[in-house]
């Protein structure tokens, strides 16, 4: 059950961290380029 509630905790992360991207492209312009 751990290895569950690690997973999620991961794929919130980079849930978040794409989202985080998508709203905010001026922080990553190296990505909103690609």
């Amino acid at each position: 059950m751990a290895e569950v509630i690690a997973v999620g905790i991961y794929l919130v992360g980079r849930l978040m961290t794409f989202v985080a991207e998508r709203r905010r492209p001026s922080r990553a312009p190296g990505s909103a380029a690609e």
